[in-house]
């Protein structure tokens, strides 16, 4: 008979080793344990079930509730009841969460979460059409939502007076009509109407209101990863990172408002007022500055970040290496590291590998003697 087994200091599960050359602290597979910081293994508790519908993804923490996806709902989790909040969702969702409200997509659309209620986010430029006799005016159109403005398509010609036929809009409460003097080029507003009203009669000399600031706005297009930083709303839509003005996160301009990348985007951490880490799937970038309008970017690693596999850590995950703040995010050759300093290494490598997935998802753990970072993965 064997002799009993004791596993003073856990180093981690090893799956780039052979059993019989594993040191002694090493283990090939280790199932419902956490390690806690002096490198014990600790069982994991019980669990308890607060969901039995179907299958349950794409969990986001928002004002003290726990928001997640099932079939095409989204669910917010608050005093153990589940209640639905948007239905007609599709494939996995990301979060980005901002005092204005929970920010979200699932790839195709994009919606927002406040005060209680789901809603679209933003309003697209409105499509419109114009009536009246030729001239050297300009015409465009914006819809308002409690007094803010969505973006402008871009503008029509128009005489001096023009009759301006708006479409109305459910989320939107009033609908603007902007106009250029004869041969000008700036554009004022001209009228404002509820947004049931029909078409609109205006002429240049009505266009004394403020000028336009929303020409060629537009919500967001759908996509994957998400952050708010330093008072934009940023997205990841293939390989450009997009971002929107400045506490207008409905506001973006896909061409003007764009940074461009290698690969897709995969990862967006704020890890600091002067720093944006991006992941892409070759890749890993640092952009800083105190706005990404006028950022700098440097490549701080040459291996990309898994879409979706990433959370915001701070130096007590690392109490004795030095780290500053940073993200931990999964790699298909390890677990990784990039601070807002600019240092960025492969945590896990040497010992374990996740090996290919398509996306995943993180949380980071804070409990004393128990930091950690949770990773689910989806092969």
């Amino acid at each position: 008979m064997a002799a009993p087994f004791t596993l003073e200091q856990f180093t981690g599960v090893n799956n780039q080793t052979s059993a019989d050359a594993m040191a002694p602290a090493d283990l090939a597979a280790c199932v419902n344990f956490d390690v806690n910081d002096a490198g014990g293994l600790v069982s994991r508790p019980g669990l308890e079930s607060v969901w039995t519908g179907a299958d349950a993804h794409s969990l986001h923490g928002h004002d003290g509730a726990l928001f997640f996806r099932a079939a095409d709902k989204l669910y917010r989790l608050a005093g153990g009841v589940a209640v639905v909040v948007d239905t007609g969702l599709d494939g996995s969702t990301c979060f980005a969460s901002a005092p204005l409200g929970l920010f979200y997509s699932d790839g195709q659309r994009c919606r927002v979460y406040a005060g209680g209620a789901a809603a679209p986010w933003g309003l697209p430029p409105p499509s419109f059409s114009v009536n009246g006799a030729p001239g050297t005016s300009l015409v465009t159109a914006v819809y308002l939502r409690h007094g803010a403005e969505s973006g402008a398509a871009t503008p029509a010609a128009a005489g001096d007076t023009a009759v301006v036929d708006i479409p109305a809009h459910p989320e939107a409460t009033h609908k603007a009509v902007y106009l250029s003097k004869p041969g000008g080029m700036g554009l004022y507003r001209a009228a404002v109407v509820p947004v049931g009203h029909g078409p609109i009669t205006a002429n240049a000399s009505m266009a004394t209101g403020p000028a336009l600031e929303t020409l060629h706005k537009t919500p967001p297009p759908g996509h994957e990863v998400s952050a708010i930083w330093n008072g934009r709303a940023l997205v990841g839509a293939g390989r450009f990172l997009l971002y929107s003005d400045p506490f207008r996160f409905d506001l973006f301009d896909p061409l003007r408002q764009a940074v461009p990348f290698p690969s897709d985007v995969t990862l967006l951490v704020a890890v600091s007022p002067q720093a944006l880490i991006v992941g892409t799937d070759s890749a890993i970038y640092r952009l800083t500055g105190a706005d990404i309008g006028a950022a700098s970017m440097s490549q701080i690693a040459d291996f990309g970040a898994v879409r979706g596999a990433g959370v915001r850590v701070d130096s007590s995950v690392f109490p004795d290496a030095g780290q500053s703040v940073g993200v931990v995010f999964a790699a298909h050759g390890g677990f990784c590291f990039a601070g807002a300093d600019g240092g960025a290494a492969n945590l896990s490598g040497a010992r374990f590998r996740p090996g290919r997935f398509i996306s995943g998802s993180a949380a980071f753990s804070r409990k004393p003697g128990n930091h950690s970072v949770v990773f689910t993965i989806r092969k």
